[in-house]
């Protein structure tokens, strides 16, 4: 079965070398079927080519300039260059386009060289573990496979490109190592592995459980020795280590809490399910016959053992292919499968993708279906060996027929409409001196490239790699719908946006922003329309807004009433006093109190901010956790006419006296423990009353509790929580009565309600790829809030002395004197990301020793491991490597 490479085969290897090229070549050119012809003068069409790509072009131009950069200023009012997606596609594709400088091309020399290189991967292996000539057909198969096709041609997935192309060569080290583990194959395996995780962690991580699994499996059967299965562990722990650089800061958000969520969306539209494996026009198919041919394989495997046919290599290397073929088949069924949940991080997997390993197993077992057929007639008759070679033939024909990769188009796309849409506006002057673009609407990811052929910033970005700004554009489809324009104005307003390209179905959004800004119609040819700013750039802004927001239950509140300062920190310890003072006011929505500590430390915070004489309202949560301020909080059911009274004394000036209730909420949420209550809901005719809102003495004054869970009938709120009304209207009927309560609540405690920004008076600004250096000229000291993302990484002086950098609504905020001054701001690292390179040299300097003297390390070991089976009277492993000898070192002569 297993084949060693001496000078009696050379000439049959170098046959098969050459026509396991040639052949490669032709599969993969089948495989891109049109795309491999379309005019280099067209862009892919693939789902998300062009989001890559856009950051692809930027680290090209960077790199030629000499510049390696980290921050990259074009999406998310600025993000990092290499955020969520580590950097391996991206630096991979960098030499192709800088020689080609066209989108088109780097994107077929990418995907065909990541399955030519795979291809060949599997078309060794195959030889080298199963036997000579099978391995043709293995290669074939795998290039020709749907699903990786799908995966780099349609959905554009290049960060999947290192990992098509090294699963094959990380399986043959794999395997090559359980069978004779050597210093130099523990190396190939750990990079290998390194190389993966710089590409797509979240493969390689699922990779590793199923073939730990099976290697578990292997252990307890003894196919393998412990030491073995120990050192591929420590191989991938290496891996892992030596990425820390990226994966501290890239993955875990210690330095960037930017970091996005994983969608749940993502997650399920990325799980496979049967019709995966049996629909060709599903958007992602894993072809039927190769799936039948691994089933053919597995059951040929069977019947070689059960009649002592099977050599030893067979034994595990085929074994090893057909296990991981079935458990990451099955893995890829995600949370559908039961106890799913339980695994690390299962809900952050995209368990499809692990079909691009099934890919390279299975066209293995095909490869060994072949082989063993043709085995089944060595030493029979001519006729056996006929129908051997005939039964080949056609499970050939049968995969290639079912495999056809000529009934897929891929998709292709013409600039001309972005050309068109450009050519209305004036696009000189750089990326900084022009205001951002952005759009509104179910767009993809061409949008997020075009803008930059024309040097423009944008607010936007693409894919899931984004800022928790994209927390504030996805909340504009539930602003959308509930109507609250004014949000989506403010945002784009603060994100300095002068040119959207607006869908349909946002018009009313334009009619908002026309109430400040001057917006035009440039162009409505295509149906949706392109407006454009006549207002003056400015990414410098005061913003004048006086109260705060925050609590897991902000979200919705902060859609409807724009003027509240709405920041993603969550818990009011999370900020300090000196940050809070600065407000009128402070609104905690459902504030999570689950420890006895926190609850002391919000108290202790909102007393001491009550005396410096800031306003604060609380929103509580149910009955979980504990209660601040001794005010509980259960949840009533509304019963007959529920009515919101107002009560004598109430200190909020409102005309809004009562406010009759929708019964189709349900409940509400009364409060019990108030010294003064300003609304209570009536109920069965006034025989039933609870307080709603009230008032707690506290300190030297009082802190605003807010009950009834009043927020969730404000429309935004509701649209977050349920979903779109179906009839119209299908809000709750005192929706707009109880915006109105809100509003004059915030109106009596002092809240601006005017939440446009006016430009900060600067004098000079110059941007480059590390961040901004400018002057400015300011009458009195005033914050500042430059409109780019905030993160840890922005360090700032002021006039050469360290000052601090603020956020507030993820953009950077700024405490700046009277006077002129000069700012600069660098996008450099903390110490998480000092941290991150130090485990990654720590990491690199134990890997060095561990593999300098890996000999001397496994000699001790085996000596030890010796010792224990002999006191447990444990038999050797069925599976022995055929030399002991490992790493430099003689271990006879130690």
């Amino acid at each position: 079965m297993e084949e060693t490479i001496t000078s009696k085969d050379k000439k049959q290897f170098g046959i098969e070398l050459i026509l396991a090229l040639i052949l490669t070549g032709l599969a993969c050119a089948a495989g891109f079927s049109n795309i491999l012809f379309a005019s280099n003068d067209l862009y892919p069409a693939a789902t998300d080519f062009l989001g890559h790509m856009a950051k692809l072009r930027y680290i090209t131009h960077c790199i030629q300039d000499g510049i390696l950069p980290s921050w990259f200023p074009y999406w998310y009012c600025g993000a990092a260059v290499t955020q969520y997606y580590p950097p391996l596609s991206y630096y991979l594709m960098v030499p192709i386009y800088a020689i080609t400088n066209n989108v088109m091309l780097t994107f077929k020399i990418g995907c065909l060289s990541a399955i030519y290189i795979g291809g060949i991967g599997v078309w060794f292996l195959s030889r080298k573990f199963i036997g000579r000539w099978c391995g043709l057909f293995g290669s074939v198969v795998f290039c020709l496979q749907p699903y990786v096709l799908l995966t780099l041609l349609d959905q554009g997935q290049v960060a999947q490109g290192p990992i098509i192309a090294l699963t094959p060569w990380y399986l043959i080290g794999l395997l090559s190592f359980c069978r004779k583990p050597t210093a130099r194959r523990f190396l190939i395996c750990t990079v290998i592995c390194l190389l993966m995780i710089l590409s797509h962690p979240n493969s390689i991580f699922m990779y590793s459980l199923c073939i730990m699994g099976v290697l578990t499996v292997f252990l307890l059967i003894r196919k393998i020795e412990f030491l073995t299965y120990l050192y591929i562990s420590l191989s991938i722990i290496f891996a892992g280590i030596l990425t820390a650089f990226w994966s501290v800061v890239g993955v875990t958000g210690l330095e960037n809490p930017t970091i996005p969520v994983l969608l749940g969306e993502a997650v399920t539209a990325f799980t496979a399910t049967i019709d995966w494996f049996v629909n060709p026009k599903n958007f992602f198919y894993f072809s039927l016959s190769t799936s039948i041919g691994s089933v053919l394989a597995i059951l040929l495997y069977t019947y070689r053992r059960s009649k002592k046919l099977a050599g030893k290599g067979e034994k595990i290397n085929v074994l090893f292919a057909a296990m991981l073929t079935v458990i990451s088949a099955f893995f890829s069924f995600g949370l559908q499968i039961p106890f799913f949940e339980y695994l690390p991080m299962a809900e952050s997997f995209v368990a499809g993708r692990i079909l691009n390993l099934t890919g390279v197993t299975a066209a293995i077992l095909c490869s060994y279906l072949l082989y063993g057929i043709h085995a089944l007639g060595y030493g029979k008759k001519v006729q056996i060996r006929i129908f051997a070679s005939f039964v080949c033939l056609v499970i050939v024909i049968s995969v290639l027929f079912d495999m056809n990769p000529f009934r897929t188009e891929y998709r292709v796309r013409s600039d001309e409409d972005y050309r068109n849409l450009f050519s209305v506006i004036d696009s000189s002057g750089t990326n900084f001196e022009k205001g951002r673009y952005t759009f509104l609407g179910p767009f993809d990811c061409s949008q997020n490239y075009y803008p930059l052929e024309y040097d423009f910033n944008m607010s936007e970005g693409y894919n899931i790699e984004g800022t928790t700004q994209n927390q504030a554009i996805w909340s504009a489809v539930v602003a959308n719908s509930s109507g609250t324009y004014d949000y989506i104005a403010k945002n784009l307003a603060f994100w300095n946006v002068r040119y959207i390209f607006i869908f349909p179905s946002y018009d009313n959004v334009s009619t908002e922003l026309n109430k400040r800004y001057d917006f035009r119609m440039a162009d409505s040819k295509s149906g949706s329309r392109f407006y454009v700013s006549e207002d003056p750039s400015s990414y410098f802004l005061t913003d004048n807004r006086n109260a705060l927001l925050f609590g897991a239950g902000s979200p919705g509140l902060a859609m409807e009433f724009p003027y509240l300062i709405h920041d993603q920190r969550d818990a009011i310890f999370d900020y300090s006093i000196e940050e809070l003072q600065k407000y009128r006011l402070i609104y905690l929505c459902e504030p999570e109190v689950n420890t006895l500590a926190e609850k002391e430390s919000i108290e202790a915070m909102v007393t001491e901010l009550i005396g410096r004489g800031v306003t604060i309202v609380i929103e509580p949560t149910n009955t979980k956790g504990y209660q601040l301020f001794d005010v509980a909080v259960s949840e009533v059911f509304l019963e007959e006419s529920p009515t919101i009274q107002k009560q004598n004394g109430s200190k909020i000036i409102s005309e809004a006296d009562d406010i009759i209730v929708d019964e189709s909420m349900k409940y509400g949420r009364a409060m019990f423990g108030l010294d003064k209550v300003y609304y209570k809901l009536i109920q069965n005719g006034g025989r039933l009353e609870n307080d709603i809102i009230g008032v707690k003495k506290v300190g030297n004054g009082e802190v605003i509790f807010i009950g009834k869970h009043l927020s969730q009938y404000l429309k935004a709120v509701y649209v977050r929580n349920w979903g779109v009304p179906e009839r119209e209207p299908g809000f709750p009927e005192c929706s707009d009565e109880v915006k109105a309560l809100f509003t004059d609540i915030f109106k009596t405690y002092g809240v601006n309600t005017n939440f446009w920004p006016e430009p900060f008076p600067v004098t000079r600004a110059d941007w480059n790829y590390k961040g901004v250096n400018f002057q400015y000229s300011s009458h009195e000291a005033q914050e500042m809030t430059l409109s780019v993302t905030y993160t840890p990484r922005w360090k700032a002086t002021l006039d050469g002395k360290t000052i601090e950098v603020g956020q507030k609504e993820n953009l950077i905020a700024l405490d700046l004197p009277a006077g002129d001054h000069e700012v600069k701001l660098v996008y450099g690292l903390t110490i998480y990301g000092i941290i991150g390179y130090i485990i990654s040299l720590v990491g690199l300097f134990f890997f060095v020793l561990f593999i300098k003297y890996y000999g001397i390390i496994t000699y001790r070991f085996r000596l030890i491991s010796k010792k224990i089976n002999k006191f447990l009277q444990l038999t050797d492993t069925d599976y022995t490597p055929k030399d002991l000898h490992t790493g430099d070192m003689d271990a006879e002569k130690l």
